[in-house]
């Protein structure tokens, strides 16, 4: 598998485990610890938005 291959895998990974992200702290209705709900969504898109950037590249690379 070449390196591009990798990292479309990689970022593939990376899209599932935001999702599991936003799946927890979307559900979590704590009120108390607001600021880490937000924490943890943010954190999720950020995965998220680089796993489809990886995606991307991979694709784009392979073609």
């Amino acid at each position: 598998m070449s390196h591009w291959g990798v990292l479309f895998s990689l970022g593939t990974f990376l899209v599932l485990a935001s999702l599991g992200f936003w799946k927890i702290w979307s559900t979590d209705t704590t009120e108390e610890d607001r600021g880490l709900r937000i924490l943890g969504l943010g954190l999720g898109a950020l995965i998220g938005t680089a796993g489809l950037v990886m995606v991307a590249l991979g694709v784009a690379r392979a073609l």
